[in-house]
C-alpha cells in the first residue's frame, strides 16, 4: 500500500509540475472523492492513494510502517487490512480561501467576488463563515459541478487551505468537500493498538506503556489539529480533528471485532457486541443518508 501511495504521489507530482508541503492536490483525478460524483463508488475508498503534499504523505507512510507493521505481524494482513479500510471509509479535503489576518481575509474575499461576480450570477453559491477567518466557497455550476474549486484556486493563488476528514462520515457531515489522503486509515491503525491492548492486556508485556504511548501520540496530533483549526492564523494546511476521531472510532470498533483475542473473557464478549452495534449503526446511517437525502448533489 505504501508503494502504491508513493507511486501515485510521484505520478501526480510529475504531471502537475512541482511539489510542496501542502500540494499538489489532484482535484481532477478519477480517484479523488467528489460529492458530485458519489455514484462512482470506488471514490469512497481509492481517494486514500492520493495525498495533499509531501508532508501529508510522509506522516501517513511513517504511521503505516511503524504502527501497522507490528499489528500485521501479530494479527495477520487480512485483519489489519479490514481495520485500515474501515478507517478509510470513516476520513476530507476541501479547498477554501484562507488568510493570516482579518485585513487579508477581507481582501481575499473581495478579490474573489470581484473576479467571479458575473459567474456567480448563474450559479448556486453557499458561504460558510467560521471564527477562524476562513470562508469556504461551495458552489455548483449549472453545467459543471465543482468548477468553483478550480476557479478559487486559480484566482487567489497560495490561499488554498487543505483539511483532512473520511468519506462516509464526510458525506454526511460536510457534503460539499473533496477528499484525499489516508488519515482515516492511519488513525484506525492507532486505535487498533488500543483495541489490541483491551483484548489482550493480560497476555502482553508493558501493556500500560503501550496505552500511554498511543495516548501521547494521538493526543499530540489531535491537539495540533485543534490548535491549527481554531487558534493558528497562518495560511496553509489545516487538519480537521473530526476526521481523526471518526477514523479512530472505526479502528477501535472494528479492531475489537476482528483482532485476535488470545484469552477471551465474558466482558470482552460484551465489548464485541457493543462494537458491532456501534459500527453497524453508524455505517447504516451514513449509507442511508447518501441514498435517501434529496438535497445531496
Amino acid at each position: 500500500l505504501c508503494v502504491f501511495q508513493l507511486g501515485f504521489f510521484t505520478y501526480y507530482t510529475v504531471a502537475m509540475g512541482g511539489v510542496n508541503p501542502s500540494g499538489p492536490v489532484p482535484i481532477d483525478s478519477v480517484f479523488i472523492y467528489r460529492p458530485d460524483k458519489r455514484l462512482e463508488v470506488w471514490r469512497f475508498l481509492f481517494y486514500m492513494v492520493l495525498h495533499a503534499g509531501w508532508l501529508h504523505l510522509l506522516f501517513n507512510l511513517l504511521v503505516q510502517v511503524l504502527v501497522g507493521l507490528p499489528l500485521e505481524m501479530v494479527h495477520g494482513s487480512l485483519r489489519i487490512g479490514v481495520v485500515y479500510m474501515a478507517g478509510v471509509l470513516a476520513d476530507d479535503t476541501s479547498l477554501v480561501i484562507s488568510s493570516n489576518n482579518k485585513l487579508q481575509y477581507n481582501r481575499d474575499v473581495n478579490i474573489s467576488f470581484d473576479c467571479l461576480n458575473e459567474w456567480f450570477k448563474s450559479n448556486l453559491l453557499t458561504l460558510n463563515f467560521s471564527k477562524t477567518k476562513h470562508v469556504q466557497f461551495a458552489a455548483k455550476s449549472c453545467s459543471n459541478t465543482g468548477v468553483m474549486v478550480n476557479y478559487c484556486s486559480n484566482v487567489i493563488p497560495n490561499s488554498t487551505e487543505v483539511k483532512f476528514l473520511g468519506s462516509l462520515g464526510t458525506s454526511v457531515f460536510d457534503t460539499e468537500v473533496y477528499l484525499v489522503g489516508a488519515s482515516g486509515g492511519v488513525y484506525a491503525l492507532l486505535a487498533a493498538h488500543l483495541a489490541n491492548v483491551l483484548l489482550n492486556y493480560n497476555n502482553m508485556e508493558f501493556g500500560i506503556v503501550r496505552l500511554i504511548g498511543i495516548f501521547v501520540v494521538a493526543s499530540a496530533d489531535v491537539g495540533f489539529a485543534v490548535y491549527d483549526r481554531y487558534a493558528a492564523e497562518q495560511p496553509g494546511p489545516s487538519v480537521s480533528y473530526v476526521a481523526h476521531l471518526t477514523g479512530a472510532l472505526a479502528g477501535l470498533t472494528i479492531g475489537l471485532l476482528v483482532l485476535k483475542n488470545f484469552e477471551q473473557k465474558l466482558h470482552e464478549q460484551l465489548m464485541w457486541w457493543v462494537a458491532l452495534g456501534v459500527y453497524a449503526a453508524c455505517t447504516i446511517f451514513a449509507v442511508l443518508f447518501n441514498v435517501f437525502n434529496p438535497g445531496y448533489p
